[in-house]
């Protein structure tokens, strides 16, 4: 499976839970994933175990060391209320080396969100970045400065996203 799209759909950790052994068998080929819109309408600690569980089946190391490592190079957790606490959830799985580009449209992200949590992950990441989708989310003029700086060490970067994201009065 190159692609797997889990999209614009409810993912309730009960579910996803359905799906563990046919996940599981085929996260080492997935190149891409699209994760957007799947914990709008939880319940907050709901959203955060169902990404939880994600990032745990997409980060997890084969046992099997003829098995290769993950191959995911882009993940697309747009329309997803994310938060500091999502943000957390999700690190095992935004620290894949292999990461080239990722999207983070209208994830209700501020600068405290972005700068305390993502940033330093991103960091890591930036020189690896093709494209990066932060568009629609609350970063005001500090998370901009944030921005500016994860930028710079994006030495590849194609494609850059930050329409529509909402000024403050600042």
């Amino acid at each position: 499976v190159h692609t797997l799209d889990l999209s614009c759909r409810q993912w309730p950790l009960e579910s996803l839970q359905v799906l563990t052994s046919v996940l599981q068998e085929i996260a080492d080929q997935v190149v891409i994933l699209k994760i957007d819109d799947v914990i709008a309408g939880l319940v907050t600690e709901d959203g955060l175990a169902s990404l939880a569980f994600l990032a745990n089946i997409f980060s997890s190391q084969p046992s099997d060391s003829s098995k290769s490592k993950s191959q995911i190079r882009e993940i697309d957790l747009s329309d997803n209320a994310l938060g500091t606490r999502g943000a957390v959830e999700l690190a095992p799985l935004l620290h894949l080396q292999t990461l080239q580009r990722l999207y983070f449209v209208n994830c209700g992200l501020s600068a405290e969100s972005f700068s305390d949590t993502l940033l330093p992950i991103l960091m890591m990441n930036a020189p690896n970045l093709t494209a990066l989708g932060l568009g629609r989310n609350q970063l005001g003029p500090v998370g901009a400065e944030h921005v500016g700086s994860l930028l710079k060490k994006c030495i590849k970067l194609e494609s850059f996203s930050y329409a529509g994201s909402r000024p403050q009065v600042e």
